[in-house]
């Protein structure tokens, strides 16, 4: 791999192209919270994975991780709280406030576990 510098001033700054550094569009919410954290905190692992042509692969699986992780923590928290179909049908706006909360606590037990760690 050649390098190429560019003059700026008195230094010369490597010309660093990455030809697939482009983000997946579909990296998703939990994705780009993974994104913005990695840039922000860890610029190392981030510059590693950019280098690497990893990094959407990575922000997919976070992704894919932190939404199959939401869905089991929702579920069990309705099993929990004894959230059911006649709920939804006996009291729909209960059911809705309830979903919301749940949906809610899992996001946030998701963020600090699997992306903010």
């Amino acid at each position: 791999m050649e390098i190429s510098y560019k003059k700026v001033g008195e230094y010369y700054i490597p010309e660093m192209v990455f030809p697939n550094a482009k983000l997946d569009k579909n990296i998703g919410k939990y994705g780009r919270l993974g994104l913005k954290y990695l840039k922000h905190n860890h610029m190392d692992i981030y510059t590693i994975l950019l280098m690497d042509d990893k990094l959407n692969e990575h922000l997919l699986e976070i992704e894919k991780e932190a939404k199959e992780q939401v869905k089991i923590l929702v579920e069990n928290m309705c099993k929990k709280e004894n959230v059911t179909e006649k709920l939804k049908e006996n009291n729909q706006m209960e059911w809705v406030k309830l979903m919301n909360n749940f949906k809610i606590i899992a996001e946030e037990i998701v963020e600090k576990e699997l992306i903010f760690c």
